[in-house]
């Protein structure tokens, strides 16, 4: 199951109703993968790499991949998951989430003439 979510990140204590809970949703049993944005910032990146459940070089949160892609279409999220035949079905045993740029940045230089 992949969550689409309306939220930002945090590393605060779960509270009911916070406004920023994508960090939590890797805790909610079935959840493979999780794409959220509110804040506009960008996940996975070094912004985070000090927050004790991400690793921001497999874009994952306690293991679970999960990617905001800013704001403006300037990214999109790309999530590769594994997986692997058991008794008939299909489970993921891996995944990871990374961004890619689909806009040019411009700096203050290349708009001059």
């Amino acid at each position: 199951m992949i969550a689409l979510a309306h939220t930002g990140p945090s590393d605060e204590p779960y509270r009911e109703g916070a406004e920023n809970s994508a960090f939590y949703l890797a805790d909610v049993p079935h959840i493979d993968a999780v794409i959220f944005g509110h804040s506009h910032r960008l996940f996975p990146n070094k912004e985070f790499a000090k927050s004790p459940n991400a690793d921001i070089v497999k874009g994952t949160v306690k293991g679970v991949p999960e990617s905001m892609a800013g704001y403006w279409a300037n990214n999109i999220s790309v999530v590769d998951l594994g997986l692997t035949e058991h008794n008939g079905k299909w489970i993921v045993t891996e995944g990871r989430a990374a961004l890619r740029p689909i806009l040019m940045q411009r700096t203050k230089s290349a708009c001059r003439k």
